[in-house]
């Protein structure tokens, strides 16, 4: 159950309540909310866009990028999502989206 509107209604309730002298104070423990409820949410956003991320292989990137693997290969250490898992290479996901977007503007 949504207890979200309830929680807004008595929150509005209070807030007119306040007293003209308390209101300085109101403000500065309102922009602390502000702040924790922001932070909570780029961290909620960090933590979904890591998992969404993966590791892909020379073939993926290759394929994504209607190219030879021999090219993924030539290129890779030229590449900012390129990584390398011991002698493998792999390559973020999420890296080469963002790099494509970029290089089409």
């Amino acid at each position: 159950m949504n207890r979200l509107p309830a929680l807004t209604d008595d929150f509005l309730r209070e807030i007119c309540a306040v007293p003209r002298n308390h209101i300085p104070a109101a403000l500065g423990a309102l922009a602390e909310a502000d702040a924790h409820l922001r932070l909570r949410l780029v961290e909620s956003r960090a933590e979904t866009s890591a998992e969404a991320d993966r590791l892909l292989t020379v073939a993926d990137v290759a394929e994504r990028l209607a190219v030879a693997e021999d090219y993924v290969y030539r290129h890779a250490d030229g590449w900012p999502f390129t990584r390398r898992v011991g002698r493998l290479l792999r390559f973020s996901a999420s890296g080469l989206a963002e790099w494509l977007a970029g290089s089409v503007r």
